[in-house]
C-alpha cells in the first residue's frame, strides 16, 4: 500500500495557444488533506478534472495510488464534488443516493444504511424524502457531498466546496475532513475559503496562470508577522525596563498589566522576552509568537507574483 495517495510530474494543459495549467507537479499523502489555492482562473479546477481522467493532458503525468490517471478500479476509489453540481428537482436524496449507488459498487441490504449513514453527515437525514426542486443552492451542495461519500472513497476531491455554504455548513465540511483524514482518507481541496484551507489542509499549493508560486506544508510558509503575546503574574518595574529594552513598542492591558503585546523586529527576540521576564522575577503564564494568516500569506505572494 502505497503513502502517497497523488503525484504529477509537470502536468500541463493548453487550450488554444492558453495554458490553463504549467508543469504542475505535487505529492499528496495517505491521511492528509492537500489545498490548491488561487485566484479564479489559476488552473485548480482544470488540475482537477486532469486528475480525474476527465480532461487529457497536454504533457506531463499523474498518478492515482501508483497507478496512471484514468484507471477504472482506481476511480472507484475516489470520490469527487464539483464546483458546480445540479440534480433532477423531482427527485429525493434518497432517489439520487439510490441512483448512484449503482455506479459506486454500493449494493444489497447495506445500500439503505450506507445512504442513511451518508445523509446524516451531510447533515440531510431529516430532509432526505423531499424533492430537491424546494432545497436551498446550500442543500444542494450537502447532497453532493453525500453522493461524493457514498463509496467510502480513499480519496476524496473537493473543488470549491464552502462555495454556497452558510457559516454551519462551512463547520461541518470542516469535521467531516478531519474525520475523514483521522481514517486514512486523503483529501485534494481546490478552494479561495482561506480560512476553511487554513483550518484543514496539511500543506498547499498557491497557483497563478496554472504554475504553482508557493507550496509547502500550511506551517512552514506562514512567517512570523512580529508580534508576540505574553501573559504574566506579578509583574515589576525592572521586568518592565527590561522588556521595553527589547520591544520599544508594546500594548498592556489591565492595571497592573497582565497581558502584553509587544512588537519585536527579529524572530530571536522572543526568547530575549521570556528571559528578561523570568530573570527578573515574573512568573511568564504564556509566551506566544503570532503568525500571518493563510489569507495574508496568500495576498503577499500573489502581490509579490504580479
Amino acid at each position: 500500500m502505497t503513502d502517497t495517495i497523488i503525484v504529477t510530474h509537470d502536468l500541463t494543459k493548453d487550450y488554444r495557444g492558453v495554458r490553463a495549467v504549467d508543469t504542475l507537479s505535487i505529492e499528496v499523502r495517505r491521511g492528509t488533506a492537500y489545498g490548491l489555492l488561487g485566484p479564479n482562473g489559476s488552473g485548480k479546477t482544470t488540475a482537477i478534472q486532469m486528475l480525474l481522467g476527465n480532461v487529457r493532458p497536454t504533457a506531463g503525468k499523474a498518478w492515482l495510488f501508483g497507478k496512471a490517471v484514468g484507471n477504472r478500479d482506481v476511480r472507484k476509489q475516489v470520490g469527487f464534488l464539483p464546483e458546480r453540481i445540479s440534480f433532477y428537482p423531482f427527485l429525493t436524496a434518497h432517489d439520487v443516493l439510490r441512483k448512484s449507488a449503482r455506479s459506486s459498487g454500493v449494493r444489497g441490504a447495506q445500500l439503505d444504511t450506507r445512504i442513511e449513514a451518508v445523509l446524516a453527515k451531510a447533515g440531510l437525514a431529516d430532509r432526505a424524502r423531499e424533492r430537491i426542486g424546494g432545497y436551498s443552492r446550500g442543500m444542494v451542495q450537502r447532497l453532493g457531498l453525500a453522493q461524493a461519500l457514498l463509496n467510502e472513497p480513499e480519496l476524496l476531491i473537493l473543488d470549491e466546496p464552502t462555495a454556497l455554504l452558510d457559516p454551519l455548513g462551512r463547520r461541518d465540511l470542516r469535521e467531516i475532513i478531519l474525520s475523514l483524514k483521522q481514517s486514512g482518507c486523503t483529501v485534494l481541496l481546490g478552494s479561495n475559503l482561506l480560512s476553511e484551507v487554513e483550518t484543514t489542509c496539511d500543506e498547499i499549493a498557491v497557483l497563478t496562470d496554472g504554475r504553482i508560486i508557493v507550496d509547502g506544508r500550511v506551517s512552514g510558509l506562514l512567517a512570523f508577522n512580529q508580534t508576540v503575546n505574553i501573559e504574566v503574574d506579578g509583574m515589576n518595574d525592572a521586568a518592565m525596563a527590561a522588556l521595553r529594552a527589547i520591544a520599544p513598542k508594546f500594548k498592556m492591558f489591565g492595571m497592573p498589566p497582565t497581558r502584553f503585546t509587544a512588537y519585536v523586529d527579529e524572530p530571536e527576540d522572543v526568547p530575549a522576552i521570556a528571559h528578561a521576564i523570568v530573570s527578573n522575577g515574573v512568573h511568564l503564564l504564556a509566551l506566544t509568537p503570532q503568525r500571518e494568516t493563510l489569507e495574508e500569506m496568500f495576498m503577499r505572494v500573489v502581490r509579490d507574483e504580479e
